[in-house]
């Protein structure tokens, strides 16, 4: 936490000393630059920014990532036994008609009761619901029968329920963080490139590198929390919330105040027309001083018999070894 207020500290000490500079200039009465009128473009990146913070804050509000411990309204250090009574209670009540064991395969095991990894492998005429219920259904029971591991439940608390039901290549702790990492990198991906299409004005430009960077500390410090965490899960604790909704949660809401930050605050000024006209004038200004300096120059060249001579030599020799360029 420390390291982003620090960093928060070095994106906005710039932007308040600007503030204080134009708060200065009109105390003294110094007129404040005309800015460019906003344009098209302007509007659509404004709209863009806006639309994703509220993307951002919506989903980390509404739209938390699966958990079933969640929805049984337990943590996820709760006995072994009070979630399987409370998933019986809690599928007995959303799943009218449900029964532990239906889904059990043909070739399960008398008296045992399992879980097909495969809707397919399920009976497909069980006597209730739809086949999209069942397929539901199903995905409860999955999750159901990955928490009964401790170890199972571990990684269920630290990358999350999709990752622990999704991956199936996964052997090692790290493989359930490489099977996260292509979803990172279209997040933290697509907000770069989003930034990069909002920022091609002046005001803006600055904005590319702080984006760049904040992204990168920000997935840093993601994947370290991710990689260094100690998750223990012991008796008297109340984990309500697992340490992956935390950090989807910081993630939204960090990305969000940052496109908020680039639509909002400037890091410049557009040239106006008048820049415009001052710079053409400037330089105008400066190619004529030296043109006047080299027919200054040139003259007092001339008037000498010695420096006459070595500036006709020394064009001379530029002709020639022109023409034996061309040659």
């Amino acid at each position: 936490m420390s390291t982003l207020v620090t960093l928060g500290l070095v994106f906005a000490i710039p932007h308040i000393i600007g503030f204080v500079s134009r708060l200065r200039h009109k105390s003294t009465g110094t007129p404040t630059p005309a800015k460019k009128p906003r344009t098209t473009y302007d509007d659509a990146c404004t709209f863009l920014l806006v639309a994703t913070c509220l993307v951002f804050v919506g989903s980390a509000i509404f739209y938390p990532p699966p958990s079933l411990m969640k929805e049984l309204g337990l943590s996820i250090d709760a006995p072994s036994f009070v979630v399987r009574n409370r998933f019986r209670e809690f599928m007995n009540v959303n799943f009218q008609g449900w029964y532990e064991g239906w889904s059990n395969p043909i070739n399960a095991p008398p008296g045992v009761i399992m879980v097909p990894a495969r809707d397919s492998d399920a009976p497909q005429t069980p006597g209730w619901g739809t086949p999209e219920i069942r397929a539901k259904a199903l995905y409860y029971e999955r999750v159901a029968e990955k928490l009964k591991s401790d170890e199972l439940r571990k990684l269920y608390h630290r990358y999350g329920e999709s990752a622990v039901l999704g991956c199936t290549w996964c052997q090692e702790e790290s493989d359930y963080f490489l099977w996260l990492t292509p979803s990172l990198g279209f997040v933290y991906g697509g907000v770069l490139i989003l930034i990069g299409l909002t920022t091609m004005t002046r005001r803006k430009e600055a904005w590319r590198m702080y984006a760049v960077i904040a992204c990168t500390a920000l997935a840093v410090s993601e994947s370290y929390i991710y990689m260094s965490t100690d998750i223990r899960i012991l008796p008297g604790q109340t984990l309500v919330e697992t340490l992956y909704e935390m950090i989807v949660f910081y993630r939204k809401v960090f990305l969000a105040i940052l496109v908020l930050c680039v639509n909002f605050v400037d890091t410049g000024d557009d040239y106006s027309d008048l820049d415009l006209l001052d710079g053409i004038g400037m330089r105008t200004s400066t190619y004529f001083s030296r043109l006047v300096a080299a027919r200054l120059a040139r003259g007092v060249t001339l008037g000498d018999d010695q420096l006459r001579k070595r500036y006709f030599e020394y064009h001379k020799s530029i002709n020639k070894g022109d023409t034996k360029d061309r040659l």
